[in-house]
């Protein structure tokens, strides 16, 4: 179910913005124009980010900015119909990708709905899934890549959604409200139930726009979700004392990592969180990962393998 062409078309629309936002800052309309529109080409829509950085909308010119993105705008509604579809990927450990013949799989994202009848009945022994929600305008095929190890490092099933917003053939977001987010996660977790044959034991994960929706998941549902893990997050709202009480006595656990250098709006709103569930008892952990910035930490499996039994059972 991977799509190098699709992951590689992500990280090319993403460096190419860096360039236009550089460029802008060290005033060269020139280069930083042709960024831009290699940005828009390689389907990087993060409209908030683009129109916000004023000193790119300074040199590039607001109305040359704003006449590009709508004719951008309309060739992306025109092809809409013709977008692929995007299933739900699982990602499996490695005990469960044994072919009838002894040999392993090579195939690491499954589409939930292709699992096979082989591991329906291995994943009805109740094994724990971590649902992994991933950044805003982002891959969620990219994103998936991140989850290879630590399905096989924590022995898990990891259930890999594309956010609900989708914004081009390769790139979805999260709804900034919430209101989309919470039955879609819902749905999602259901439709894994069905397709498997049991409710497991779930831990919900997120990174950047991905961890803000993750931590609201978990304090609306409680009941629901283990543990949330938030990678490189923020939390644009702030929780109230009985939301943390009810979800401290629930059992709900956070472990949350961030950058060295992560920007203080994504830092200081995870640290108020922190400070929120401290003061409500309900168990936080947060570890600062050095020189990093926001980014998910390249030995992610390794930090979660040592976090896992404190989410678990709090040992």
């Amino acid at each position: 179910q991977g799509s190098p062409k699709a992951v590689s078309r992500w990280y090319y629309g993403f460096a190419e913005y860096g360039i236009a936002s550089t460029s802008a800052r060290l005033g060269d309309t020139s280069l930083a124009k042709t960024a831009m529109l290699a940005t828009l080409q390689s389907d990087y829509w993060s409209t908030d980010v683009i129109r916000g950085d004023e000193t790119l909308r300074k040199v590039t010119g607001g109305a040359w900015l704003d006449s590009l993105m709508t004719c951008f705008e309309t060739m992306r509604q025109l092809s809409a119909s013709s977008w692929p579809r995007q299933p739900t990927l699982v990602i499996v450990p490695h005990c469960f990708r044994q072919n009838p013949d002894g040999t392993n799989s090579t195939k690491r994202l499954i589409a939930l709905d292709s699992l096979s009848s082989r591991l329906k009945d291995s994943l009805r022994i109740h094994r724990p899934v971590i649902l992994a929600l991933h950044g805003g305008n982002a891959s969620y095929r990219e994103f998936a890549l991140h989850w290879r190890a630590v399905a096989d490092s924590l022995n898990v099933v990891v259930l890999i959604p594309p956010g609900c917003l989708r914004y081009s053939a390769n790139d979805n977001s999260w709804d900034d409200t919430y209101n989309v987010c919470d039955p879609y996660i819902t749905s999602t977790l259901d439709r894994y139930a069905e397709v498997c044959g049991y409710t497991p034991e779930t831990y919900i994960a997120g990174f950047s726009q991905g961890a803000n929706a993750g931590i609201k998941y978990g304090f609306v549902h409680p009941d629901r979700i283990k543990g949330v893990i938030a990678v490189a997050g923020l939390m644009d709202a702030p929780l109230t004392p009985e939301m943390v009480q009810n979800s401290a006595e629930a059992g709900l656990r956070i472990c949350a990592m961030s950058g060295e250098y992560e920007t203080e709006g994504f830092l200081g709103t995870i640290k108020a969180t922190e400070h929120s569930c401290d003061a409500g008892k309900l168990p936080f952990h947060l570890d600062i990962v050095p020189g990093m910035a926001h980014e998910v930490p390249a030995d992610l499996a390794p930090r979660l393998e040592h976090e896992w039994a404190w989410l678990e059972n709090g040992n």
